[in-house]
């Protein structure tokens, strides 16, 4: 995975990370227990755009 896979937001690993709550990949690691779906969305939108 690179960090900013341009136009495939799968395959970010921002994009993985934000979109996960699994301890140790979840971003933000600290306070973590539900996703930021609008968040989510803005960066896969900006992925895209890319």
């Amino acid at each position: 995975m690179k960090l900013n896979a341009i136009k495939t937001s799968p395959m970010s690993i921002l994009y993985y990370r934000m979109n996960s709550t699994e301890p140790g990949t979840a971003m933000p690691e600290l306070a973590r227990s539900m996703i930021h779906t609008e968040g989510v969305e803005l960066i896969k939108d900006w992925i895209k755009h890319l």
